[in-house]
């Protein structure tokens, strides 16, 4: 027989490690650590290279995409606020 709070526990773990909250929750801690993964190109093959030299492409990037998703969501708020609700 199985006890009860242990098919629990296992109930819950395994709904959160489905969740849609913790996928988006370790996506974005991945991604926040690529700009940092220049540091250790830099220090194993690249010698003569400055340990940052990919964080200002990054942070191009970072920003195009910010204003790009910023104009979109300002768009379909002003269509929002226009249709009345």
């Amino acid at each position: 027989m199985r006890n009860i709070s242990s098919v629990w526990c296992r109930g819950m773990v395994h709904n959160i490690l489905r969740s849609k909250p913790f996928r988006i929750g370790l996506l974005c801690g991945a991604i926040s650590l690529l700009p940092d993964i220049d540091h250790i190109i830099a220090y194993y093959w690249l010698k003569g290279l400055d340990g940052r030299f990919l964080h200002i492409p990054i942070l191009i990037w970072a920003g195009t995409l910010i204003v790009i998703m910023c104009a979109y969501l300002g768009r379909l708020y002003i269509k929002y606020l226009l249709k009345g609700g």
